[in-house]
């Protein structure tokens, strides 16, 4: 996706692997990228013009420390609230306990909005928590701009028509944040009642694996895979109609990556977050959605989808021209970098 003189230009920082969201390992890797990145940027050849970090908590307070200190502007992205999504993996009863052991985060996160240069954010919703979490009120230094996806690479002519039925794809981590116990009971719902025109197929891996492996033993209508190249999930892609969004009740998300990752292969986004993801989904015409955690709410909207939904070729070109308008990334960040990244480069080259 880079250009060849694009490439000597960046710079790969290793850390630690880790395979479990909610691990001390985890908390390892990110504190062994951090120090890292600081290490990197104090290495250069001389102080960058702008930083742009977009990061776990350490990294992002390493980063603005050290603009404060060099006087470098600091662009901090919000991709995640982080640490309080670290809180959720607690459970309701002990979340006070997880906020005390995490005390050292929030001041390092409440320090890092409170002192960066200028704030953006993937959501309004996550805008409006880092002015919060920073205590701020210039609100003309923060902005937002939507993940967005790439996928140059997803062929619309070759989708497969299936007028009369459903095929719905989730494609991600099996973790906590995302209800796939709700897709397990729905399939069995449906098998149950007889109703085959609604299938689901399920990519990815996750602390949840072991579970859904032995569900679907007894489930003629769910498919497993395992974690899928982009050229291997855009083929599983073709034969679907749906992608899931399905996110329990609790979950901190706003508006995902996972939206914007099936809109790129033109398909119907079925959502549980309430909020932005919903009204973005539903001002375009390219989404539904549900209550997060009823099984009912859920296979009613899919029912719904199915019926009244164009989901052959003429519908999913509509989604994929939606997308290509609005939520390639190409089209967002370079509207970041023309409006936000370079203006400040050039102010501080100036001062």
């Amino acid at each position: 996706m880079l250009p060849p003189e694009d490439r000597a230009n960046i710079k790969l920082i290793r850390t630690l692997p880790y395979k479990r969201n909610v691990s001390i390992r985890r908390f390892v890797s990110y504190i062994g990228l951090s120090v890292a990145t600081l290490w990197n940027i104090l290495m250069l050849r001389r102080r960058p013009d702008v930083i742009v970090c977009m990061g776990p908590v350490e990294q992002m307070f390493l980063v603005v420390m050290y603009g404060r200190i060099r006087q470098v502007p600091v662009i901090i992205d919000v991709i995640d609230p982080w640490p309080d999504v670290y809180v959720k993996a607690f459970p309701l009863r002990l979340q006070w306990l997880g906020k005390l052991l995490l005390t050292p985060y929030f001041l390092m996160s409440l320090l890092t909005f409170a002192m960066c240069d200028r704030g953006t954010a993937v959501s309004q919703t996550y805008l409006e928590w880092a002015m919060r979490r920073g205590r701020r009120r210039d609100r003309d230094s923060f902005a937002r701009y939507p993940l967005g996806a790439r996928n140059e690479d997803f062929k619309l002519h070759e989708t497969v028509q299936s007028p009369r039925s459903l095929t719905c794809l989730f494609a991600g981590q099996f973790g906590f944040s995302y209800d796939i116990e709700l897709i397990l009971s729905a399939a069995k719902a449906l098998q149950d009642s007889g109703e085959n025109r609604i299938r689901f197929i399920l990519c990815g891996a996750g602390e949840k694996q072991p579970e859904i492996v032995d569900a679907i033993k007894t489930l003629g209508n769910v498919e497993l895979h395992g974690w899928l190249s982009a050229k291997a999930l855009n083929a599983v892609g073709n034969a679907c109609q749906v992608g899931l969004c399905c996110y329990r009740a609790s979950a901190t998300q706003s508006v995902p990556t996972k939206v914007f990752d099936y809109l790129s292969m033109g398909l119907h986004v079925v959502n549980s977050l309430a909020g932005e993801a919903e009204t973005l989904l539903a001002s375009h015409g390219i989404g539904s959605s549900y209550k997060a955690g009823d099984v009912l709410s859920f296979i009613e909207c899919l029912q719904g989808v199915r019926r009244n939904v164009e989901l052959g070729h003429a519908g999913r070109a509509f989604i994929r021209r939606t997308f290509d308008e609005h939520f390639d990334s190409h089209v967002i960040y370079n509207r970041m970098v023309d409006d936000l990244v370079l203006p400040l480069a050039i102010q501080h080259r100036r001062g």
